[in-house]
């Protein structure tokens, strides 16, 4: 019995150590296999057959006091089966979220455990019946098994996608571009709920996106989790999942033993079971795996602005996520990493298209200490406070002020930028900017929220309860010129990539963000309505008269557009925009300090 229950164990332990690597090379996109996954496998393996000898032995202990005859059978399933259990638990919530969200899903789960558990009950039993050949069946089940990870381990390789030759024009095979004579207008800004931006429209205090609102059409905008902002806002420029455009956080994690970069950062990389992620973590400790930022060349999808380039369409894009190094060669582009490199920016390459405005582009560039000390303070409430108090709060709370301090230069860097860039290419046809720091502020300030007034001087964090609402009446005015945008030939569409629930959670579950969309053919009403971050991309192409490909995610949200418009331009499909890239500017780029310095405050990085 001994004998077995070790036998047992030690294949059924290898069979899952191979199953932990095929799973985490699929689930984190770690690929091509390398020969160090399977001296991975066998670590791994040697650890799943001692959890394995464990479990049976506890379960013969157990079992001891049951059903006659029966206890040498439940000691040789309970270990696998248990951990078969997991793995199928361990897909299901891979291939829903990343995170489960909503009860549904995890019914699903306790379905799983349930039909698990039935089906242990009933081969236990029809083994229990054959005692003498049960340990051979569990054997070679395992057996089995281990060639199933091994096949899946050799054979794992990247998803594909269809790609296009490089001769063919999908477009012109399609008709070629009906031109609208439209031009679109993205403003993104980094969370944002409504119940937040419904009250302060009514009482006047964001005038410039009441003005927009009053002129169109709002949504709430529907998202994925995790809310990763680098994975979210391209996907909203893509109109594809992270599987297909390839980011799935801020950062590429280097993993050791030769395995390739993955597009994770290491509390994020997916395994089968939590000790098999504390082993990594261990691990990490031990080797210390670098962390190196997402590059533009790690997007693995068209984004809007590749798609018009190709067809001579000239656009305008600041400071959207994962655009470093520029690889646009129509219109202007300021990538998001120009703002950090002021005195560098001409001798950086693939900061900025084209080079010659990187000097008149620089002297926009705001540093967090050259930040007028007048738009801080308007955050905060400073009744009965002097020079030297206003110090003592700042040193009392430095992570509060460093926070804010460069998401607002951040912020009215790329304000400035994006209105004299776009007089600079007056034939634009698309043209998006993007703010981050609303969601620094939530991040810094929610807890503050709605704390009651009283004595300040006791209790100076109350000196914050009001930064959250006064920095949305701030984001309001980095609106104020493009708000000017909206007319009969420009949609202007302004819109969060989430919402904001409360200081415990964040945005962890993926509240609903923000939607509005004004101009050209929009339809206007109070009605508001509900659009997924999926569905940006194949509608702004429709507006402009391009087709949508089917190897998108979203739809085209035709309920936002008066009728007229689909009638004379209607909706044309084409299977993908997709080719193979020749270019993948991945370089190794150090991660600036400031940047590390704001992900860790945000959680964002270890």
């Amino acid at each position: 019995m001994q004998k077995s229950i070790t036998r047992i164990a030690l294949l059924w332990g290898l069979a899952f150590g191979f199953l932990e690597i095929a799973y985490f090379s699929s689930a984190n996109e770690a690929f091509p296999v390398a020969p160090s996954h399977f001296v991975a496998a066998l670590i791994l393996g040697a650890g799943w057959a001692a959890a394995a000898y464990i479990a049976g032995r506890a379960a013969l202990l157990v079992s001891r006091r049951g059903a006659k005859g029966g206890e040498s059978i439940a000691s040789l399933l309970a270990g696998p089966w248990l951990l078969l259990t997991i793995l199928a638990l361990s897909h299901h919530r891979y291939r829903t979220d990343f995170f489960i969200r909503g009860m549904a899903k995890n019914f699903v789960s306790l379905a799983i455990i349930a039909v698990s558990i039935i089906l242990f009950i009933a081969f236990h039993r029809l083994l229990a019946s054959r005692r003498k050949s049960a340990p051979g069946v569990i054997l070679a089940a395992g057996a089995l098994l281990a060639v199933v990870g091994v096949f899946l381990l050799v054979t794992a390789h990247l998803p594909e996608f269809p790609v296009l030759p490089e001769d063919v024009n999908p477009v012109a095979e399609a008709g070629g571009v009906r031109d609208t004579g439209l031009r679109v207008l993205l403003v993104g800004i980094d969370g944002g709920p409504w119940k937040m931006l419904d009250p302060l429209m009514k009482r006047g205090k964001m005038p410039n996106l009441a003005r927009i609102v009053s002129q169109g059409v709002t949504a709430s905008m529907e998202n994925v989790v995790p809310t990763y902002s680098p994975p979210i806002w391209t996907s909203i420029a893509t109109g594809k999942t992270s599987a297909k455009h390839g980011i799935h956080d801020h950062v590429q994690t280097v993993l050791p033993l030769g395995l390739p970069t993955v597009p994770y950062k290491v509390r994020a990389l997916r395994t089968l079971t939590i000790p098999a992620r504390k082993v990594l973590r261990l691990s990490d400790a031990v080797f210390h795996y670098a962390t190196a930022f997402s590059l533009s060349g790690h997007v693995r999808a068209r984004r809007i602005w590749d798609i018009l380039e190709e067809q001579g369409f000239p656009t305008v894009v600041v400071d959207w996520y994962i655009t470093f190094p520029v690889e646009n060669k129509i219109g202007i582009h300021v990538s998001d990493h120009f703002h950090l490199h002021r005195g560098k920016t001409s001798s950086i390459p693939g900061l900025i298209f084209p080079r010659s405005l990187a000097e008149p582009f620089e002297k926009m560039i705001i540093e967090p200490d050259e930040l007028p000390g007048e738009k801080i303070d308007y955050l905060l409430d400073l009744d009965g406070l002097d020079a030297q108090g206003r110090r003592k709060l700042e040193e009392e709370f430095p992570d509060w002020f460093t926070m804010v301090r460069g998401g607002m230069a951040r912020d009215l860097t790329h304000k400035a930028i994006i209105e004299a860039a776009l007089p600079k290419e007056p034939d634009w046809r698309f043209a998006a900017v993007y703010f981050r720091a609303m969601d620094n502020m939530h991040h810094a300030s929610w807890q503050y929220n709605d704390l009651p007034g009283g004595d300040l001087d006791e209790h100076p964090e109350r000196r914050f309860r009001n930064a959250v609402r006064r920095y949305y009446e701030h984001c309001d005015d980095l609106l104020s010129e493009l708000a000017t945008y909206v007319d009969s030939n420009t949609v202007v569409i302004v819109n969060s990539d989430h919402g904001w629930e409360n200081a415990a959670v964040g945005h962890n579950f993926g509240p609903d963000g923000f939607f509005v969309m004004a101009g050209g053919p929009t339809k206007g009403g109070t009605e508001r309505r509900k659009i997924h971050i999926y569905d940006v991309t194949p509608t702004v192409l429709a507006l402009l008269g391009f087709p949508v490909a089917q190897d998108m995610d979203g739809t085209v949200a035709s309920d936002l557009v008066a009728p007229d418009f689909w009638r004379e331009f209607p909706v044309r499909e084409i299977p993908t925009y997709e080719r193979a890239k020749t270019s993948r500017a991945t370089a190794d780029i150090e991660m600036d300090e400031e940047t590390v310095k704001e992900l860790k405050a945000l959680g964002y990085i270890n």
